[in-house]
C-alpha cells in the first residue's frame, strides 16, 4: 500500500534557496547562509539563467514532495534529474527540469503553472513508456476547482493541462493494465456534485474511463490511500470530514467486468457505519499490504456511569468486494486525549474496558457479565502521559513506556487474570499524534 503512491528522497535546501535571491545583506558580524556547492550551485545557476531576475522558490503545500527542488530518476537511467519550482516576476510558477551531463546538471526545459502556488506534486508513468511524468495540482483563479498539469521531460519538456477538474487527485493503476491512472476527486461545489472520475491516458490524450458519485456531506478530504483494499482488489480508500466535524470513509475501485467505478459503502449505506467523531484514519495497520478501515464506538460501560470518562474503541475492518461489506480484523483502545491507542489481543477483546483517570492517565479494567449484568472488575494496566519538562524520573512505581520530544509515557502493571507483560505493553502501544 502506498499513500500518495510513491516515495522518494528529496533534498531540502531551505536556507540556501530562501536567501540567495531575497536578501542583500552587507551588515558585518552576521552569519551568512551556507554557500551552495557542486550540483546545488549549478541548479541555482540554472534558475538564475531561466528566471532572468528576482524569483521566489515554491514549496508544495501538501503531499509527499514538499521541497522546492526535487531529485528523482524520471527515465530509469540510474541518474537523478532535478526539478525546481519557482515563481518569477510574472507571478507564474515555473517548473525547471535539469538532467545530469558530464558530472553536472544541464537544463532540459521548463513547464509553467498559472498562479503563484502549487498545492501538490506527484510522479507516475501515465503513458506506459517506462518514464515517469510530473503531476502538479494548483488552484484555478476562475473556479473553485484545481487545475492539473502533466509534464513530460524527455529531450524537451512538454505539458498537458486538465483545467479546473478536481479538488484533488490520487494516482495509481486502478484497472490493472500496468499503466498509471488518475482518480480525480471533487467535493460538492457550485459546478457540480461530489464525484470521482477515473482518467486514463491513451496515445497522449487524457479521457474519462468511469465515474461515480461520492458522499455530499464531506467538506474536506483528509487522507487518501491507494493500494490493496481486500481480496486482492486495488483501489482508493478516502477519509473525509463533514462540516459537522464527523469523519467517514469511502472505498473507490474499478470493476473491469462491468467497466464501472464503484463506491460500494456509499451506494449501500455502509459508509455511515464509519462515521466517527475522532480523526483516526484508514491505513495498513498490521503491515500486511491491505488497507484497514476504522469504526469507532464507546467501550463497554454501565448505565449509570459518566460516559465522559469512557474511552473509545476502534475496530479495524477490511472491505470484501465479494460480499460488498466490511469484515472485522482487530480491536484497539483509542485514548485520543493522550494521543495513543493500545491494540487488544483476541483474549482481551471484549474482556477489558478503559477509563480516563485524571488529566494524564488511562486505566484498563476487566469487564465481564455476571447474572446478566455488566460488571467492571480489577485494574489490568494504567498508562500515563507526562509533559517531558515536568516528568519526575524518580516515580519508581511507573516504568517508562515511550518518549517523544515533548512527552513521556509510563505504565503500571497490576495482578489480574488479564495482566500484561512489559513486552506486551510495548508491542501494543501506538502513538497517534
Amino acid at each position: 500500500m502506498k499513500r500518495f503512491r510513491l516515495t522518494a528522497a528529496v533534498v531540502a535546501i531551505c536556507l540556501l534557496l530562501s536567501a540567495c535571491n531575497t536578501l542583500n545583506l552587507n551588515t558585518s558580524g552576521l552569519m551568512s547562509p551556507p554557500r551552495a556547492e557542486g550540483n546545488q550551485a549549478r541548479i541555482l545557476s540554472l534558475i538564475d539563467e531561466n528566471a532572468g531576475g528576482d524569483y521566489t522558490m515554491i514549496y508544495p503545500a501538501s503531499g509527499e514532495y514538499k521541497s522546492a527542488v526535487i531529485f528523482r530518476d524520471l527515465d530509469g537511467s540510474g541518474e537523478d534529474e532535478a526539478i525546481a519550482l519557482y515563481r518569477g516576476t510574472d507571478n507564474t510558477t515555473h517548473v525547471l527540469f535539469a538532467s545530469q551531463s558530464g558530472g553536472s546538471y544541464a537544463a532540459i526545459g521548463e513547464g509553467t503553472c498559472s498562479g503563484s502556488m502549487i498545492e501538490r506534486v506527484d510522479f507516475a508513468d501515465l503513458d506506459s513508456d517506462g518514464c515517469e511524468e510530473l503531476i502538479t495540482c494548483y488552484p484555478d483563479s476562475s473556479s473553485p476547482l484545481s487545475t492539473l498539469s502533466v509534464m513530460y521531460a524527455r529531450d524537451t519538456v512538454t505539458q498537458t493541462n486538465l483545467p479546473a477538474c478536481c479538488t484533488t487527485y490520487l494516482p495509481g493503476d486502478y484497472d490493472g493494465d500496468g499503466i498509471g491512472d488518475l482518480l480525480l476527486l471533487t467535493l460538492p461545489s457550485t459546478v457540480g456534485p461530489a464525484c470521482a472520475r477515473l482518467i486514463t491516458c491513451i496515445d497522449g490524450d487524457f479521457s474519462e474511463k468511469a465515474a461515480c458519485l461520492m458522499d455530499e456531506s464531506i467538506s474536506e478530504l483528509c487522507c487518501l490511500n491507494f493500494g490493496n483494499i481486500g481480496e486482492d482488489a486495488v483501489g482508493a480508500v478516502i477519509d473525509g470530514r463533514s462540516a459537522q466535524g464527523e469523519y467517514t470513509t469511502q472505498i473507490l475501485y474499478y470493476d473491469a467486468a462491468s467497466c464501472t467505478l464503484n463506491n460500494p459503502l456509499f451506494i449501500y449505506g455502509g459508509y455511515q457505519d464509519t462515521y466517527r467523531p475522532t480523526a483516526i484514519m484508514s491505513g495498513d495497520v498490521d503491515s500486511d499490504g491491505t488497507i484497514e478501515i476504522p469504526i469507532c464506538s464507546l467501550m463497554d460501560y454501565a448505565g449509570d456511569e459518566d460516559v465522559d470518562s469512557v474511552c473509545r474503541k476502534v475496530t479495524w475492518n477490511r472491505f470484501s468486494p465479494s460480499a460488498m461489506s466490511l469484515t472485522f480484523q482487530k480491536t484497539a483502545v483509542l485514548c485520543e486525549r493522550l494521543d495513543f491507542l493500545l491494540n487488544l489481543s483476541d483474549e482481551r477483546t471484549g474482556a477489558v474496558t478503559a477509563r480516563y483517570t485524571g488529566e494524564n492517565g488511562v486505566t484498563f479494567y476487566e469487564w465481564s457479565y455476571r447474572d446478566g449484568e455488566a460488571s467492571r472488575g480489577d485494574e489490568v494496566l494504567t498508562i500515563r502521559r507526562y509533559e517531558k519538562e515536568s516528568y519526575d524520573s524518580s516515580r519508581v512505581f511507573e516504568a517508562v513506556l515511550y518518549e517523544t520530544n515533548k512527552a513521556v509515557y509510563t505504565y503500571t502493571l497490576t495482578d489480574s487474570e488479564l495482566s500484561y507483560t512489559p513486552d506486551e505493553v510495548a508491542a501494543a502501544f501506538v502513538l497517534t499524534s
